[in-house]
């Protein structure tokens, strides 16, 4: 008896090695954003792209925009909701390593431009940056785990900087090798949001 329970945890071993890969970064997101909570209610899409440019780099590419309602004065000084629409876009070039049989770490520096438009009488510009860190693992052939952290820094036009750290943990469920669906929340520890759609790997 003791002889068939170690002779199939060796197998199960062998076989859960031969499965075992690290995540691709090679794929395409397409889903909804929305803040979670909080007084201003927002939402919108996004789109993001990893592409391969061989074992070590890769290019990342993304764009969202979202619309909320908040408050404040119109052009007649009346105290009021309005809406606003926000556009981000960001590209840059990204590093990874592979640290287990089915962990990749990576990190990434992208350029960043951003657009607040308030209403039809306000818009505001900025440029900036944000950085990566994070790690990426397969739990098994269906699912995959991420968590990383993402410094945000941008200028506004009339020179005033601000910048976030956000921390995001997300997950990935994989239909089959081309299509998946995704779920990742992001936070600063005072405002959170969230982003889940459909992902197709190439």
């Amino acid at each position: 008896m003791k002889k068939t329970l170690i002779v199939g945890a060796i197998l199960s071993a062998l076989s859960f090695n031969m499965f075992a890969e690290t995540p691709s970064f090679d794929y395409v997101n397409i889903g909804y954003v929305s803040n979670i909570g909080g007084i201003n209610k927002f939402d919108g899409f996004g789109i993001k792209g990893n592409f391969e440019l061989n074992e070590s780099f890769f290019i990342n590419a993304e764009y969202q925009s979202v619309d909320s309602k908040a408050f404040g004065f119109n052009a007649n000084g009346d105290y009021n909701r309005f809406g606003t629409r926000d556009t981000v876009i960001a590209f840059g070039i990204g590093y990874k390593k592979d640290i287990t049989a089915d962990s990749t770490f990576f990190t990434e520096l992208d350029g960043v431009k951003a657009k607040v438009g308030v209403g039809d009488f306000f818009s505001s510009k900025e440029n900036g940056y944000q950085v990566v860190v994070g790690l990426r693992s397969n739990i098994n052939s269906k699912l995959e785990v991420k968590m990383d952290v993402n410094y945000l820094n941008l200028d506004h036009v009339d020179f005033i900087y601000r910048d976030d750290t956000l921390f995001q943990l997300g997950g990935l469920y994989k239909f089959n090798k081309s299509v998946g669906w995704y779920f990742d929340i992001d936070t600063d520890f005072s405002d959170s949001s969230y982003n889940t759609g459909i992902r197709f790997s190439f």
